[in-house]
């Protein structure tokens, strides 16, 4: 997926509450090096920076980048943004006492390949923590909504000896500790509340609309049936989010997220 494209930006504002508990809990002191991989707009990085603590920002967009840079430019603080991926992260062994990934890497499509990264640059003593939201939920409802229609017009996935299995959840306490256990590792997950607000569940739609994964699964409709699957998501979307709104004058959602803290023994 491009992240690059549509206006990631409207998303990362509404996603910046979660940052803040995610940066509360790592709790980074002055002189330490954070990590904040998928750092995208560069939420969780800045909030890291402002602890006085040494921060870089990894991201393969190289726009979101430019937003991120221009952010810190603006608050007045030091973060150095570089282009990499979560399975490829362009850093030194063992340079990081934090690694902080704010919705970032839980959409890795190489977990081991993350998992690895993440080790390989975390320092003794050091710590990770990863947010992510679990299926549960209202978010990834509808994202399943969308989904499904997409489903509908695009060929299915090459065929796979592992696709039998469960798919590896970040907010599955067990599945974080069968990965990182064996390489040292201590793992927690907590559970936590996001409020997303919007004046209607139009606006909020639009604002879905313009995300990049949104805007990337059209790209991969063929061009005649393009518009016919775009009316059939947003009348999917908007029936999914009429269901969970939770203020009738408005709109809300309430959606919960986890934290995966793992700490190296």
């Amino acid at each position: 997926m491009d992240w690059s494209v549509g206006e990631y930006e409207l998303t990362a504002a509404q996603l910046l509450p979660a940052a803040k508990i995610l940066v509360d809990l790592a709790a980074p002191k002055p002189g330490e090096v954070v990590v904040d991989v998928g750092c995208g707009t560069g939420n969780a990085a800045l909030l890291a920076a402002v602890t006085g603590a040494k921060v870089t920002g990894v991201d393969p967009a190289r726009r979101l980048l430019e937003v991120a840079r221009a952010r810190a430019k603006d608050e007045g603080l030091d973060v150095t943004f570089v282009e990499g991926t979560g399975e490829a992260i362009p850093l030194d062994d063992g340079v990081a006492n934090v690694v902080v990934s704010s919705f970032g890497v839980m959409f890795s499509p190489d977990v081991p390949a993350a998992v690895a990264e993440l080790d390989r640059i975390t320092a003794t003593g050091g710590r990770i923590l990863v947010t992510s939201f679990p299926p549960e939920g209202p978010m990834m409802k509808v994202m399943g909504a969308a989904i499904e229609e997409l489903s509908r017009v695009l060929p299915p996935p090459p065929a796979s000896n592992d696709r039998a299995e469960k798919p590896f959840g970040w907010h599955d306490e067990a599945d974080v500790r069968t990965a990182f256990e064996p390489r040292g590792f201590e793992v927690t997950v907590t559970r936590h509340q996001l409020p997303m607000r919007a004046t209607s569940v139009q606006a909020h739609l639009e604002r879905l609309e313009k995300h990049p994964s949104a805007i990337t699964g059209l790209q991969a409709v063929p061009d005649a049936k393009r518009t016919e699957v775009a009316g059939r998501i947003r009348r999917r979307m908007t029936e999914v989010l009429e269901t969970v709104n939770e203020d009738p004058a408005a709109f809300l959602i309430t959606s919960p997220f986890t934290i995966a803290t793992i700490r190296r023994r």
